[in-house]
């Protein structure tokens, strides 16, 4: 077995004499040097290289790494029985705050989550209202004009659950314009979270979203209308698109 060992410093280098074999010969050590275990004491040098080379001192026994690791004291111990649950909670609540950041998408007709807290979909039945209230949604802003559906009167149904209710309503192109897409900017802002928006389709919410990155955020027309696509637009892409061409972020419709 080859073990490697130090040789001490010279004379020169150590400050002390050759014949001195005291300890201090071998506080320094220069190169090292190999021995084998069990070989005759020339090969280590002399007596004085017992010290130095554990190989020749131990015999063929070669301590190891884990041999030469210090035990932990009790104060280490008591921290590391202190950290690992608190390592572990962290990890837990980092997870489960991912989960929570999930917007729960509820079984309505086109219902996607564009954005986290926000529900874009379609027209919504009397008996989804039941279905909104388990995803937690709190908020409806509903983009319909009340006379396309004469026969379901949504807000006294959402707000009779316990839910918000607020209404803009468009019927199409001619009222996609700046001053309704401010209005629906504030109402997301001010909608409290999970809010679900939507009109017959999600066609129109999805023309609002676009022309809201548009004229308030100031996003570039292609950029604006992927926006909007994620939200739901679909028929009316190219008058949203014509809107944002021709006009700047500070111009008029």
């Amino acid at each position: 077995m080859v073990s490697t060992c130090r040789k001490p410093a010279s004379s020169r280098a150590s400050g002390f004499g050759s014949d001195d074999t005291s300890d201090r010969n071998f506080a320094t050590f220069a190169e090292p040097v190999a021995c084998v275990a069990g070989s005759p004491r020339a090969r280590c040098g002399a007596d004085r290289w017992q010290r130095a080379c554990p190989a020749f001192a131990a015999g063929p026994t070669r301590t190891t790494i884990a041999q030469r690791r210090r035990a932990p004291t009790p104060k280490e111990k008591g921290m590391k029985s202190v950290y690992a649950p608190v390592l572990l909670a962290t990890l837990i609540a980092i997870g489960c705050s991912g989960a929570a950041l999930r917007t729960k998408v509820p079984p309505v007709t086109n219902a996607v989550s564009p954005a986290r807290g926000v529900v874009a979909a379609g027209r919504i039945a009397p008996g989804d209202i039941v279905s909104l209230k388990a995803a937690g949604i709190r908020q409806v802003v509903d983009l319909t004009p009340d006379d396309e559906t004469p026969d379901f009167d949504e807000a006294t149904a959402v707000r009779a659950n316990g839910l918000g209710y607020a209404n803009l309503p468009l019927r199409g192109a001619a009222d996609l314009t700046r001053g309704n897409v401010v209005a629906f900017d504030a109402l997301l802002r001010a909608s409290p979270k999970p809010v679900l928006v939507h009109c017959a389709s999600g066609n129109r919410v999805g023309a609002m979203a676009a022309l809201r990155a548009a004229w308030v955020e100031g996003r570039p027309a292609d950029e604006a209308i992927e926006i909007g696509k994620r939200w739901g637009l679909k028929g009316l892409e190219g008058e949203v698109r014509r809107r944002i061409e021709a006009s700047s972020a500070y111009g008029r419709d």
